[in-house]
């Protein structure tokens, strides 16, 4: 596979008074992306329980998007530009070793490299190496039980060495119903943007003389997770009702926030600064369920629900020192919606007529904007022809119940109506 596009964007606003950063008024300029992926795949099958894939892939992405800003504010040159590169190389296999184990292996090695003089303070690449591999068995010990187990040891050049394990046992009550029990830790490595991150605005008539924009604290750690989860499912009333429910508990540890540093020395005066940094954990714990329901033949109901308890401080302001303002924390409970619900409704007219309605509800969230959303679609389509030769017609209706924002207000989604047209032959 390979594929190549390049570009150009409208980004910014025609006026000085919306700004990027608190300081830095953005004005409409263009973009010039430039992007090329390739990606080599070589699998083998040797028989249905043993199979070998070997993939390497690089992609390639040049954008340009430097500005200057809009008087009256001094001028200043924002340098946005980002040469970034990945090259990796992944091998896997899978097989089974006896007729109650099965086994999945494999390892990757990937080198990252990314170009941002305005983003990084420099003009040399910033580079990070990373090696890993991974063991998964399956293994059912008893007729009802399955055992899986499985780790991940990982290696970087920006957080060092993790080992994430996994382990879940299924039990099987009966032909209709099964329970599971796993737990989990897993951890996120901060991006290179994260750890190395120097960003400012200079005044185009002294280079020197600049805004601090956003910094890293470096040395940055890993996010760490660990989840634990019980859950139930299985059919009721024979094959047309089918569940599924599980109660889940997750502890999320040094996540990278980016608090504002409230006049941070930069060399033009002090400034309000993007600081990242370790500095906030989350708790979460709750619910998640969905029921499937065959009312006819020709009819499916489906319902989901979820409902999350999160604890957990939210980092927004730091001092002059650098100090968290604790007046200024709140929950990281806020970023989280306590219910979200879904529900679909699937009818088949007769042999070429069907339609469907879903509807869906999100709680009070509070990400860069307070919002809740509530949203329906409704979908019709008319199937043709037959055998070899068949197609399909559909109109599609999003969001019908009106216009909302999900995360940030400037970003209204509308009603929409599509049709579209499928044939295969």
């Amino acid at each position: 596979h390979a594929g190549i596009n390049s570009g150009t964007r409208g980004q910014g606003y025609n006026d000085t008074t919306t700004k990027l950063a608190y300081y830095v008024g953005e004005p409409a300029y263009e973009v010039q992306n430039w992007r090329h992926f390739e990606q080599l795949k070589w699998r083998h099958i040797a028989s249905s329980d043993h199979e070998l894939q070997l993939q390497f892939y690089h992609d390639y992405t040049d954008t340009q998007a430097s500005f200057q800003t809009l008087s009256p504010l001094p001028i200043l040159k924002v340098d946005n530009d980002v040469l970034s590169e990945r090259y990796a190389l992944e091998l896997e296999q899978r097989f089974r070793l006896s007729e109650s184990i099965r086994m999945v292996w494999g390892g990757e090695a990937r080198h990252d490299q990314v170009t941002a003089p305005g983003f990084l303070n420099s003009e040399e690449p910033r580079h990070n190496h990373m090696y890993r591999a991974f063991a998964h068995t399956e293994w059912e010990v008893v007729d009802d039980y399955l055992v899986n187990l499985g780790a991940m040891l990982e290696h970087n050049d920006i957080a060092g060495s993790h080992l994430s394990p996994r382990l879940a046992i299924n039990h099987r009550f009966d032909n209709n119903h099964a329970m599971r029990v796993s737990a989990t830790r897993a951890y996120r490595t901060p991006a290179l943007f994260e750890e190395y991150i120097d960003y400012s605005a200079k005044l185009v008539a002294d280079e020197s003389q600049y805004y601090q924009l956003w910094k890293s604290q470096g040395n940055l750690r890993s996010e760490k997770i660990t989840a634990y989860e019980i859950g139930w499912m299985g059919n009721l009333g024979g094959l047309r009702n089918q569940y599924d429910v599980k109660l889940f508990k997750e502890q999320i540890r040094d996540i990278i926030s980016n608090p504002l540093w409230l006049n941070y020395p930069s060399s033009i005066g002090p400034s309000t600064t993007v600081y990242f940094m370790n500095r906030d954990w989350a708790d979460l714990q709750g619910l998640e369920g969905q029921l499937k329901m065959y009312a006819e033949d020709d009819t499916m109901l489906s319902f989901g629900y979820s409902y999350v308890q999160a604890h957990g401080p939210q980092t927004e302001r730091l001092d002059a020192s650098g100090n968290v303002m604790e007046n200024k924390v709140i929950s990281v409970g806020d970023n989280v919606p306590t219910h979200t619900f879904s529900w679909l409704a699937e009818h088949r007219f007769d042999n070429s007529w069907r339609g469907s309605l879903a509807f869906y509800h999100v709680d009070h969230i509070a990400f860069w904007y307070e919002t809740s959303l509530t949203t329906a679609d409704l979908r019709l389509a008319r199937g043709f022809g037959s055998g070899e030769s068949e197609g399909e017609v559909s109109i599609v209706a999003r969001d019908i119940t009106g216009a909302y924002f999900d995360y940030q207000d400037e970003r209204v989604i509308n009603p929409r109506l599509y049709l579209s047209l499928a044939y295969r032959f």
